[in-house]
């Protein structure tokens, strides 16, 4: 009575082996992948979001009017670069009722870190 593996056994555990380590390691990576496109899109979201609100804080704080459908702050040119804005280039266009519609269209490239399709309503 022998005791002990043949060569041929130990062949076909370590190829079984083989097979699912390759299998295991093919969804890990897909998991890790997953995982680092998700945290990007979150990412940019919440980047869009904080620029969203600093945005409207902005329009809030400071006064501002309509003018042949660009919309301008009224503070002094000192203040003005001292304020930080996280928009330029403002559209705007008036509606009833003392209302402005202010809207910054962006650029449609994802890659520039720039607001994209913002708008808000704001009563004068």
């Amino acid at each position: 009575m022998k005791k002990g593996f043949t060569l041929i056994e130990l062949v076909i555990t370590i190829s079984v082996a083989g097979i699912f380590s390759t299998f295991a390691m093919n969804y890990y990576l897909q998991v890790i992948k997953a995982k680092q496109a998700m945290d990007k899109r979150h990412n940019e979201y919440f980047e869009f979001n904080v620029v969203k609100s600093k945005l409207k804080r902005a329009l809030q704080d400071n006064e501002g009017e309509c003018k042949e459908g660009k919309y301008t702050f009224n503070i002094e040119q000192n203040d003005l670069q001292q304020a930080v804005f996280p928009a330029s280039g403002l559209e705007c266009k008036a509606l009833a009722h003392n209302r402005v519609l202010v809207y910054y269209l962006g650029k449609l490239d994802s890659s520039s870190k720039r607001l994209v399709g913002f708008s808000t309503v704001l009563v004068k």
